[in-house]
C-alpha cells in the first residue's frame, strides 16, 4: 500500500503557516502572560486576518476583540 499524499495549494500553505504563527504566539502568551507576548499574539492574528478576511471593517473588529481578550486574559493572570 502506498502513502497518501495531500498537496496543499499555495493559499492553503500560507493559511497554515500564518495560523501556526497565531497558535504559537498565543501559546507563548499563555505560558508567559506579558505585554510583549500579548502584542506578539495580537500582531500574529492581525497578519492572519489581513490576509484572509476581505472586509476591512470585519478584520478591524476581529483584531480589536482579540486584543481586548488578550488584555483581559493578561489582567486575570496577574491577579
Amino acid at each position: 500500500m502506498g502513502a497518501v499524499v495531500t498537496l496543499l495549494s499555495p493559499d492553503q500553505q500560507r493559511h497554515q503557516a500564518l495560523w501556526r504563527r497565531v497558535s504559537s504566539a498565543r501559546a507563548a502568551f499563555t505560558i508567559n502572560p506579558t505585554q510583549a507576548t500579548a502584542k506578539a499574539a495580537v500582531d500574529a492574528l492581525r497578519g492572519f486576518v489581513e490576509v484572509f478576511v476581505d472586509d476591512p471593517a470585519v478584520a478591524a473588529i476581529l483584531c480589536e476583540r482579540f486584543e481586548a481578550y488578550m488584555a483581559g486574559f493578561r489582567e486575570g493572570s496577574a491577579a
